[in-house]
């Protein structure tokens, strides 16, 4: 009885800690790049008290830790905390990312991944079904949301506010955004959604996978759609996922579907294209805020391979790197992995790595699946930067902390195994 109580309190808690994953996030346009500061601070405050929460359940059940996972989170908070005290830099920014690195350690020894994954697809298909319908309605008549009370970011862009979905003023093109800062963001979710289905169900659900795609390729996202096609290619060599006729069946009706649309609506195939594979220039902004992300990253890193540069001096450092190595001014810093490197030196970044080398490691049965897993995983990581984000955290957290040394997924301290 004491057991089953215990279960349903993990079960419980760990919807919450989803929900601070998928919804109260800083990944969302309302708490994420929100122009009013107090929204912004919200999931900051918020996740300070789940993680101590967390804690308190963890005692509370009498949860013990082993000596090498306590050892990780150490080092990652001791660096956060170094590259503080080296520059000088005490923003509460650094208090922020140890706040987040717990929180993940939390999450990744309380709660099986099976478990989470199952938790985490269920709300990302509904956020996605609910996207998809409104991005429909929006294609048919963009002013059917002009109802909806509007919010902007920090950029001061605008977007009609629906809670379950955003959409952006007229200005922009029509993409799926679902609650995400932006349709780079949304991408990651679903494609991490599509992953999941593969390892972590004991058969994939057909259904919430096209509902996945389908919402993917709405998005626009060109990194989305590359690490899509990976996908596909791992959903193939994956063994004993889908029948071979099923996969024959599959590319032979994708096929067909894809020169039937093309036959039939070949103007707007063409506008598509250009928006989204128009990008793979260097005159194109969004490429080159990748390829610089890339770039920048790496020569800050060379540069200050110890400590980092800091955060507060990534951001004037970045902007006169660019300027010097390709005669412009770029800001955005989209790359997650490289980031790591760049601020806080290369412990931490290693310790990043690592995490995203051993979750392809435990996942992957085959060497194939493992690279195609880790190469998703760089291509999501040249995308955005989610280095505030507990659900870039969190995932990082799983592969470093959580999985075993043999290439399995499980914790053998789960209680709730």
């Amino acid at each position: 009885m004491l057991l089953r109580i215990q279960k349903q309190n993990n079960k419980a808690l760990l919807c919450i800690v989803i929900l601070f994953v998928t919804v109260i996030t800083t990944d969302t346009v309302y708490m994420g790049t929100n122009l009013n500061v107090l929204f912004q601070k919200i999931p900051q405050i918020l996740l300070a008290g789940i993680t101590v929460f967390l804690l308190l359940f963890s005692c509370l059940i009498g949860k013990t830790f082993r000596a090498e996972r306590l050892a990780f989170l150490l080092v990652l908070n001791l660096c956060i905390v170094t590259t503080a005290v080296c520059f000088v830099d005490f923003r509460t920014g650094y208090l922020f990312k140890c706040i987040l690195v717990t929180f993940s350690f939390f999450v990744t020894q309380l709660f099986d991944l099976k478990t989470f994954a199952q938790i985490f697809n269920k709300v990302i298909v509904f956020l996605a079904a609910v996207s998809l319908f409104c991005f429909v309605a929006e294609a048919v008549n963009h002013n059917v949301f002009s109802f909806a009370p509007r919010i902007y970011n920090s950029v001061g862009y605008g977007f009609r506010n629906l809670f379950l979905y955003v959409q952006s003023d007229e200005g922009f093109a029509l993409r799926n955004y679902g609650i995400y800062r932006e349709p780079g963001v949304y991408q990651m979710f679903l494609i991490v959604a599509l992953i999941f289905e593969l390892y972590c169900f004991e058969r994939p659900n057909l259904k919430r996978m096209v509902v996945y795609i389908t919402t993917l390729l709405t998005t626009l996202s060109s990194t989305g759609l590359i690490a899509l096609g990976i996908w596909g290619l791992l959903a193939y060599v994956k063994r004993n996922t889908i029948s071979k006729k099923v996969k024959v069946g599959m590319i032979f009706l994708g096929g067909l579907i894809f020169i039937l649309v093309i036959s039939l609506f070949p103007s707007i195939c063409i506008e598509l294209a250009e928006k989204v594979f128009g990008k793979f220039s260097l005159e194109n902004e969004s490429f080159l805020a990748r390829w610089g992300s890339i770039v920048l990253n790496l020569k800050m890193w060379l540069e200050h391979p110890v400590f980092g540069v800091g955060m507060t001096n990534a951001g004037s450092l970045y902007e006169q790197e660019s300027v010097q190595v390709f005669g412009t001014l770029i800001r955005d810093n989209t790359n997650t992995l490289l980031v790591q490197f760049a601020v806080h030196g290369t412990i931490f970044g290693l310790l990043w790595l690592s995490g995203f080398i051993k979750g392809a490691r435990a996942l992957g049965k085959t060497q194939m699946e493992r690279c195609f897993i880790f190469l998703i995983v760089g291509i999501l990581s040249i995308g955005e930067n989610v280095t505030f984000s507990p659900f870039g955290n969190v995932l990082m957290m799983y592969g470093l902390m959580y999985f075993n040394s043999n290439g399995t997924v499980g914790n053998e301290e789960n209680p709730d195994e």
